[in-house]
């Protein structure tokens, strides 16, 4: 059993005692990635421009290298299990040149590259896919169905950890889908099916709730949360820069809060501010007096581009 460690001594351990505390502790098991910033990491960082003639080959290209890190870094601090919304219903709804380039160079690389084979192999790591591939179907792209199809096979015998990518995965399509689902099993059955039958329904398998969802450079879900296991206990984080940044520093802060730091009641919380003492009620009272006009999550906007405002202050006597 593993004491509370401080945060200085939690962010210097070594990454096997770190995994060895998540897995003991099983929190964080399952995580939400958005791998959003990709359009501001071409133009800032990579110095690209949609005038380049191989533009979405050289972004995807270098996107999906550092998607692979952060996947990595992750998996290596004990998470069993990452999804990753990748192409919603309104990515599909882009133009064809887009969508075009996407599955070419983006989703090619995924599912269908030596590269990413030698990955899931070398951490043992199970892929699936969820959302209506359907649609993807029927808009033609085939080719991608059987990318996905050779990939879960071949990966199908791993479980060191689990990667579900979500393509047409927009809850606003994929719940009433789901209710399909439901009104099929019931006609089948002649009983309406429980919880756990409908995440097996939808995603192929039993899945645990999600523990984090983080979405870098936006405060918002965009309407991906993970369906049917999101929201009874994710807590939600939110990097200022393009998820290419996310590093051991910024994953270890993630940790530390959720596993020490934040309380998970199922809307079940009995008065724990009347368990602090007198001291820390009055840094509790200043806290929220001097910050009654802030919120978190209003930002600027730069040409096209948002940006979060810094608002939580703190009195210079405020130490805690």
């Amino acid at each position: 059993m593993f004491e509370e460690i401080t945060h200085d001594e939690f962010m210097k351990l070594p990454t096997e005692k770190i995994r060895e505390i998540v897995q003991e502790k099983r929190i964080p098991n399952v995580g939400v990635l958005i791998p959003d910033g990709t359009r501001k990491s071409a133009a800032l960082y990579y110095n690209l421009t949609p005038e380049v003639e191989d533009f979405e080959q050289q972004l995807f290209s270098r996107i999906n290298n550092e998607l692979m890190k952060v996947i990595e870094l992750m998996f290596s601090h004990g998470l069993k299990s990452l999804f990753i919304p990748s192409f919603t219903h309104g990515n599909l709804q882009r133009s064809k040149k887009y969508v075009d380039n996407a599955i070419s160079y983006g989703f090619k690389f995924i599912f269908n590259d030596k590269k990413w084979f030698e990955f899931s192999k070398r951490l043992k790591i199970k892929i699936n896919v969820y959302g209506d591939l359907n649609q993807i179907k029927e808009m033609g792209y085939q080719n991608l169905i059987n990318w996905i199809n050779d990939i879960i096979n071949c990966t199908a015998k791993y479980d060191s950890h689990k990667l579900y990518f979500g393509l047409a995965c927009s809850n606003k399509y994929e719940i009433p889908r789901i209710m399909d689902m439901c009104i099929d099993f019931y006609r089948k059955e002649k009983r309406y099916p429980t919880l756990k039958e409908k995440i097996k329904l939808y995603y192929g398998e039993l899945v645990e709730d999600v523990d984090f969802f983080i979405r870098p450079t936006i405060l918002r879900d965009s309407d991906i949360q993970p369906p049917l296991i999101s929201g009874n206990k994710t807590q939600l984080y939110f990097p200022i820069s393009p998820f290419i940044f996310i590093n051991q520093n910024m994953f270890r802060e993630i940790l530390y809060d959720i596993i020490y730091q934040r309380t998970i009641t199922y809307g079940m919380d009995d008065y724990n501010l009347y368990s602090i003492d007198k001291n820390e009620k009055i840094w509790l009272k200043n806290y929220y007096k001097i910050n009654r006009n802030s919120i978190i999550g209003i930002g600027k906007k730069l040409g096209n581009y948002w940006f979060p405002l810094p608002q939580v202050k703190l009195d210079k006597s405020m130490n805690g």
